[in-house]
């Protein structure tokens, strides 16, 4: 009874997604404010062709990415990344995905970066459950702040569907993310629930919560609101 994500999940689909990003800071709602647009095209058995501009994409409960509304300033619009995502195994409720790619942090500064990631999704007729490591190499600029990066996101949601076309989700999304070097000074964890709700081919996900609670600058005031609609085929 579960369709989350189910035609990227075993690699015989395609999807594409657009995000509303809202910083909901106390004192400072609304800047940044943007939208950003990712798709995942089904290429041959096996593989697809990533490109990914979203923070949440990117695998962080951040805001500003792509199209910049409010707060030019504080976006980071022209960050992306094109990849390259293999099927590893499928099996009836677990499947494994490796990616690899290109990117930029900024491309007016020049902040080029390599990446690859491992990503293993569990479905099931309740339970959709996606863990994914994603290590990314600055690969220019990296005396300009361009350092390699560590990021886990993790997500868990109980899937109901009442008919064949309906379907309703509520769980937990958290990610760890940092830079290598200097990990254990500027580590941060998100935490934000997520309630979704789908109709056919279609999904609507709404991510609300903290992108710091836990680290050596965790802070409560620092919320994210994140509208995703989806898009598979």
């Amino acid at each position: 009874m579960l369709i989350a994500a189910t035609a990227v999940a075993d690699n015989r689909g395609s999807e594409v997604s657009m995000t509303f990003e809202r910083n909901q800071r106390v004192g400072r709602e609304g800047e940044p404010t943007s939208l950003s647009f990712d798709a995942t095209l089904h290429v041959v058995d096996r593989l697809q062709v990533t490109f990914t501009q979203s923070s949440l994409g990117r695998g962080r409960l951040h805001s500003g990415a792509g199209l910049c509304l409010k707060g030019g300033g504080l976006c980071d619009s022209d960050a992306f990344r094109v990849g390259g995502r293999i099927l590893l195994s499928r099996g009836s409720y677990l499947s494994h995905f490796m990616e690899m790619g290109l990117g930029t942090e900024s491309y007016d500064e020049g902040k080029n970066v390599a990446y690859a990631s491992i990503e293993s999704l569990y479905n099931s007729s309740l339970f959709n459950i996606s863990a994914k490591v994603i290590l990314q190499g600055g690969v220019s600029n990296i005396s300009k702040g361009n350092r390699s990066r560590l990021t886990i996101p993790v997500s868990a949601r109980l899937m109901l569907r009442p008919n064949e076309k309906i379907n309703l989700g509520v769980g937990l999304r958290t990610d760890i993310d940092g830079p290598l070097q200097y990990f254990s000074d500027y580590y941060q964890l998100s935490l934000a629930p997520v309630i979704s709700v789908g109709y056919d081919r279609w999904e609507l996900a709404t991510f609300f919560g903290f992108d710091s609670i836990i680290g050596p600058r965790a802070s409560f005031l620092e919320r994210k609101l994140l509208v995703r609609l989806t898009f598979r085929y």
